[in-house]
């Protein structure tokens, strides 16, 4: 039997939708980037003016282990061609220039190139002819300088034409270089000079640029080449400017502001365009097919359907970095997804957060309706991440808030769109899977077992247990755990193990031997940089300041087998980098250096954030959640708080 799917009568999107479900869009982008192995990723989700979600995972080099963040900016290449556009459609609106426009009457020096008699709309739409990159292309694998103005019109005369005009989609960077020289000519500036002028400032993109400068590549993050040998390491590869190609493929910007970009150009906007200009970039001017779909190009804008939306965008492919954003120009939902490696799945990144914003906005069907005495809040308790040996599982929280379901998800999945299974809640703690292919869970009950708080500890799912992450990774120790490349690495000592005495150590930076703060230093990169297999910047510049104290415990032979940093954040106190040896774990050491960690802080208040399995444990020594769950390198972490002596419960 086949039922309506929830998205049958979805309700037309907003951000109210869109909000909760944001951090299950940014775990889902964890894990992807996790389990494809991509080095960095950055990501923006946004809906009109309202940015939902920024985030960052990965690092942003290599070789340095240097953390990426939301503010590193990307070579996202094609997307040059839609700003070039926008530029020549504002021209246009102005009067300086018409669609009709032929290139020689625009340019003398290409009034004897096979190119002459093609139009702007030609040009944009990519119907012109024109071939993609010329004889000789090697600038795309770094071996010479992206050709200047001289060249590009050399180029063009000697090798210019593919196919006649109309006569074939022919995908040209060489002819977007041609309308960075229209736009040069008809302004009389450079064309980064006018495109800053005319479109970036009017939009607010200040970390939009239209090529690479010194100042900008001092905040780009590095591109990689694709993993290769057994080892599968890659190797970075450096920057370079675009010479008279800009207009094609030079631009530098970042996910928060290439989503804004894409969204301004959502009908009714109001960005630079009237909606009469973005009704002709919207336009379908050209179809191709392409990996089994059909897809389209407009002015300066790709074309594509994703259930049932039509969306969109531009890709972006530049030595060491994959780009893609999608655009709703209906709804102005904008999703860009920005990758460190040549073969980063920014496309299916992109897609996936797409089909998962429609899959959990969509509203439950008449049949998922909730039986008598079930709620929302019974739902959402049974949400979350369960893991087994055979790896994590998501029930993830959808629908309305009158119309509220469960969905059933592998995260590791490529497409949400496939992976989904609709949930259907029998009782408040028993779902039942419905229209599966008949090999999995479809007609069985997934009942979940809670504790005395009410909390879920296991859910069952054709029989077999899975637990909440937190509990599998306390119950499996170091067996299972994610890249944990943050503070609390050190598993829950075992409860019914009697520690020996441990002797803790303390000291400033200045009072350290050298050997000492190598063994600490090398002991907290072999857990969490190697062991863990997440490089990050772990030497942040604060192990030296007055006021920090080094804490460490050793073995019999005078090695560091544990160590705590404690900080001095003005009115409170901070504990950190807590590590222990896995070797040394399970026998108090962890327990040890936080206590002594607390005599040092005193009566003062104290704070960490606390990788969320750990929370519990953190509790024993009077911490409490002080905040919302966040994730950090993929990882769930729990502000927490222990307050100052006055204030703290006896």
């Amino acid at each position: 039997m086949t039922r309506d799917t929830p998205s049958a009568d979805r309700p037309p999107l907003s951000a109210d939708a869109l909000r909760p479900i944001a951090a299950a869009l940014d775990r889902w982008l964890a894990t992807q980037t996790e389990v494809r192995r991509v080095p960095g990723v950055q990501a923006a989700v946004r809906l009109g003016d309202e940015l939902i979600l920024s985030t960052a995972h990965g690092v942003a080099d290599e070789s340095t282990g240097e953390r990426l963040t939301t503010r590193h900016l990307f070579r996202v290449a094609s997307h040059s061609k839609t700003f070039t556009a926008v530029a020549v459609l504002r021209q246009v609106e102005l009067g300086t220039l018409r669609l009709d426009d032929t290139v020689g009457a625009l340019l003398p020096g290409y009034a004897d190139t096979p190119l002459a008699g093609v139009t702007l709309r030609e040009l944009l739409s990519h119907t012109a002819g024109a071939v993609r990159d010329g004889a000789d292309a090697d600038h795309w694998i770094l071996d010479r300088p992206f050709p200047d103005a001289a060249a590009l019109q050399a180029l063009v005369r000697d090798h210019g034409t593919a196919y006649a005009p109309q006569e074939h989609f022919k995908y040209s960077n060489i002819g977007y270089g041609m309308l960075g020289a229209v736009l040069e000519h008809v302004t009389g500036r450079p064309y980064a000079e006018h495109v800053r002028a005319s479109v970036l400032d009017p939009l607010g993109l200040t970390d939009t640029h239209a090529d690479l400068t010194d100042d900008v590549a001092a905040r780009a993050a590095t591109g990689h080449t694709r993993a290769g040998g057994r080892a599968r390491a890659r190797v970075t590869v450096e920057q370079t400017t675009t010479g008279a190609l800009a207009a094609a493929t030079g631009f530098v910007s970042r996910a928060e502001e290439l989503s804004a970009f894409y969204a301004s150009l959502a009908l009714g906007a109001r960005g630079v365009l009237s909606d009469r200009s973005l009704r002709l970039m919207h336009r379908a001017e050209a179809t191709f097919r392409r990996g089994g779909g059909t897809g389209t190009y407009g002015l300066g804008l790709l074309g594509q359907e994703v259930g049932g939306r039509r969306l969109l965008g531009h890709s972006g492919g530049f030595p060491g970095q994959i780009t893609r954003t999608l655009f709703d120009p209906a709804t102005g939902l904008a999703v860009s997804v920005l990758t460190t490696a040549v073969d980063g799945p920014a496309e299916a990144l992109a897609v996936g957060v797409v089909q998962l914003i429609d899959l959990l906005t969509a509203p439950a069907a008449d049949w998922q309706a909730l039986p008598g005495g079930v709620t929302a809040a019974d739902l959402d308790r049974l949400a979350g991440r369960y893991v087994s040996l055979w790896g994590a599982t998501d029930v993830l929280r959808g629908g309305t808030a009158e119309r509220p379901r469960l969905v059933l998800l592998d995260p590791a999945a490529p497409a949400p769109a496939d992976a989904a299974e609709e949930l259907r809640a029998l009782d408040a703690t028993t779902l039942r899977v419905e229209d599966a292919d008949g090999f999995g869970a479809c007609g069985e009950p997934i009942p979940f077992d809670l504790d005395a708080a009410g909390r879920v500890t296991r859910m069952r799912v054709t029989g077999v247990s899975a637990w909440p992450e937190e509990a599998y990774r306390a119950r499996r120790g170091d067996a299972w755990r994610h890249a944990d490349g943050v503070d609390g690495a050190e598993a829950e000592p075992d409860a019914h193990e009697e520690a020996a005495p441990v002797l803790v150590q303390a000291a400033a930076f200045a009072d350290l031997d050298p050997a000492t703060a190598y063994r600490l230093w090398a002991l907290r990169q072999a857990v969490f940089v190697v062991e863990q297999d997440c490089p990050y910047q772990d030497m942040d510049g604060r192990d030296m300041e007055p006021a920090t104290v080094h804490l460490w415990v050793c073995d019999e032979e005078d090695a560091p087998i544990g160590t705590v940093r404690l900080l001095d954040d003005g009115d409170h106190a901070r504990i950190g980098r807590v590590v222990v040896d896995r070797a040394h774990r399970g026998r108090g050491v962890a327990a040890a250096l936080m206590e002594a960690a607390l005599e040092q802080v005193g009566e003062r208040a104290c704070v960490l954030d606390a990788q969320a399995h750990l929370e519990h444990w953190y509790g024993r020594f009077g911490f409490a959640a002080d905040g919302p769950e966040f994730l950090e390198d993929g990882i769930p972490h729990v502000p927490m708080r222990r307050p100052e002596a006055g204030r703290r419960t006896p």
